[in-house]
């Protein structure tokens, strides 16, 4: 059963909900935390198995974004969290009532909220102490919130033990506390404390050897993309601390995570030399997310740049903002290929269609595209199955030998910048530390119409704020239109 529930608001702060899950499952195990995207199977209700989560966990996460308390309501204009259905107000209610740790978990710059802001049942919040991740220092961040989770059950312990010496009383209690000083100093239980040694940063076998309290370690496996495998990330008790010469200490030992491929989901697709390159590319991450979530379709990259084109002043220049397209996609999402099939320098609906038509063929996929904050994410957003826009520079490195045949990217010195383009991200190796990606330039480009590229390479390249992470979103009852074709 979960022990650990992470509630948050997805229009809030669903990038890094979802990072700090993968974090902790890495630490903890599938079984041990609960997320509703990917804690909730398909085909179970909702609403029964967020309520079966709560009634297991033993600690809540309440993850806080800038806007956590702002976003309204869209019927009644009120901000969700004084809502009596709110989901997230229920969640956090429900648990704090249970007496149970509820950890404040503060992303984005943000702090709590005014107790205003708050309804009664959601005041007793602002009393917890309440912990920041920094996108900075992301890892040690989360290590010190794994600590403090891990500390929680021992406190409830200690808080309990006191409870039971009140009811004893005083004297009994120091009549006791004298017999167990006389027993231990007979039997010799008492060791004079020695400092913990700093390991972390350390091989494991050199940290085995540095002749550490309690005889061997407990040693547990942590995924990482940062320590070399083998590395110590980190222990318990902590560097510097004086502990008994029996205690064991606990040592957290990195190992590499499995590498991720989303390409046998992709479309290989020609767009020529037309301006349309991030259409495309946007138009591969919706098809890879739905096929990932066991949905396969093909849409039509040519709807989505029309589209998109619309909302610009200059319609007759080559080539879209990525931040158009990205809304377009959310707004109106794409309709089957079929009804609009790729043709190049074809600006307007095939006979027989019409944008009626076709806008409403495209409700049945839509997405959402969530920006991400670095390379950093990117592994954990395809690790859950969510392809990546990527929005890089051109150059004339593209249409090298090189790229061409080969398919690897690889950037060393300045290049010649000559606009922007986009790539959908599609699997990473992290063995190797290089990323896959799909484009639409057809199958005679690079690996059968897939590319590579390393992380140093793709950073030097990478626009500012030029990540999206794509989830699909079909709004309820669009998925019976599209089918019909409509």
């Amino acid at each position: 059963m979960p022990r650990i529930f992470i509630s948050y608001r997805r229009d809030d702060s669903a990038g890094q909900a979802g990072r700090l899950y993968d974090h902790l499952v890495r630490h903890y195990g599938e079984d041990e935390v609960f997320m509703d995207v990917d804690g909730i199977d398909l085909g179970t209700g909702f609403a029964a198995a967020l309520e079966r989560a709560l009634a297991d966990c033993e600690a809540l996460l309440v993850v806080i974004g800038r806007n956590w308390t702002q976003l309204a309501d869209a019927a009644t204009g009120r901000p969700r969290i004084l809502l009596d259905d709110d989901w997230v107000r229920r969640e956090v209610a429900t648990t704090l009532a249970r007496d149970l740790p509820v950890i404040p978990v503060l992303v984005q710059g943000a702090s709590l909220p005014a107790a205003d802001a708050l309804p009664p049942d959601l005041q007793p919040l602002l009393g917890r102490q309440a912990t920041t991740l920094d996108d900075r220092k992301w890892a040690a961040d989360v290590a010190t919130l794994v600590r403090r989770l891990e500390a929680a059950p021992r406190r409830r312990r200690e808080q309990a033990l006191a409870a039971r010496l009140a009811r004893i009383g005083p004297r009994r209690i120091a009549f006791l506390a004298s017999l167990l000083l006389v027993v231990l100093a007979a039997g010799g239980w008492l060791a004079w404390p020695v400092r913990m040694p700093d390991l972390t940063g350390k091989p494991l076998a050199a940290a085995q050897s540095a002749g550490l309290p309690g005889g061997a370690p407990e040693i547990t496996e942590q995924e990482s993309l940062t320590a070399p495998p083998g590395q110590v990330i980190d222990q318990s008790p902590e560097a510097g601390v004086r502990v008994s010469r029996f205690e064991r200490a606990r040592l957290v030992v990195a190992k590499l995570p499995p590498a991720v491929d989303l390409s046998a989901h992709v479309r290989i697709r020609d767009i020529g030399s037309e301006g349309t390159i991030a259409a495309a590319a946007l138009v591969v991450a919706m098809e890879v997310a739905y096929a990932a979530g066991g949905r396969n379709v093909e849409l039509s990259e040519r709807y989505l740049y029309e589209r998109a084109k619309w909302s610009e002043r200059d319609k007759a220049t080559e080539g879209s903002f990525m931040s158009l397209l990205v809304a377009t996609a959310e707004q109106y999402g794409a309709p089957p290929l079929a009804q609009w099939p790729y043709v190049v320098g074809q600006h307007s609906p095939p006979a027989g269609q019409t944008w009626d038509k076709l806008d409403e063929a495209a409700t049945g996929h839509t997405v959402r595209c969530i920006r991400l904050d670095g390379l950093d994410d990117v592994y954990a957003a395809l690790r859950r199955k969510r392809p990546v826009l990527a929005a890089v520079a051109h150059s004339e490195v593209w249409g090298g030998d090189t790229a061409v045949k080969t398919g690897v990217v690889k950037i060393s010195g300045e290049l010649k910048e000559e606009g922007t383009m986009a790539i959908t991200l599609i699997g990473f190796d992290p063995a190797h530390g290089v990323y896959r990606f799909a484009h639409g330039w057809g199958a005679t480009w690079g690996d059968r119409g897939f590319g590579s590229i390393d992380r140093a390479s793709l950073q030097s390249i990478l626009q500012p704020h030029g990540l999206w992470a794509v989830e699909p979103e079909a709004r309820p009852g669009a998925q019976a239109a599209s089918a019909a074709g409509l």
